[in-house]
């Protein structure tokens, strides 16, 4: 009987059900780059990109990269968007990769109020074979359910915040 009943139950979709208990507090700090990009979700809600503050533009292979990100919704989402942010090399390959809820997984775009600003800090683990060079710092967000990633306003499917160096 219970053989039975989880392949019967087998075919149906689970959906998690996400309960902040606490709403976070977010630094006041103004970005030191404006980002002015806005991603379009489903269902006509815009994330927007507000800007982000990069501390450095070299690292060192084996080092990390320190990203804070600022966000603004028209509200809440529907569904909990996942950021990603990559290093790039020339050829679009991913050297580096952080995948998170925003807020360290506290508080994801389904708890977003209209016009607040959620700052959001990641840090990027570079791999110590790294080669030197310059590489292309990008940010994005994906549904983790489906693994589409959403479109901005461009049509692009991420934005480039800028070019990292890494030193020998």
């Amino acid at each position: 009987l219970v053989l039975a009943l989880s392949i019967g139950l087998s075919w149906r979709t689970f959906y998690a059900v996400i309960l902040p208990v606490e709403r976070p507090e977010f630094t006041s700090a103004v970005p030191a780059a404006v980002a002015e990009e806005s991603f379009v979700v489903p269902n006509s809600h815009i994330i927007r990109l507000v800007g982000y503050n990069l501390p450095h533009v070299t690292a060192t292979a084996g080092g990390a990269l320190d990203l804070t990100v600022y966000w603004e919704a028209d509200g809440p989402t529907l569904r909990p968007y996942t950021v990603f942010v990559q290093l790039l090399d020339s050829s679009g390959a991913i050297i580096a990769q952080k995948d998170g809820w925003p807020v360290d997984g506290r508080w994801p775009p389904t708890c977003w109020a209209a016009a607040e600003i959620v700052s959001d800090h990641y840090t990027i683990e570079l791999p110590g074979e790294t080669p030197p060079g310059t590489y292309k710092l990008v940010i994005g967000l994906y549904d983790a359910a489906s693994g589409e990633r959403v479109k901005t306003t461009q049509n692009t499917d991420f934005v480039h915040l800028g070019d990292i160096t890494i030193l020998p």
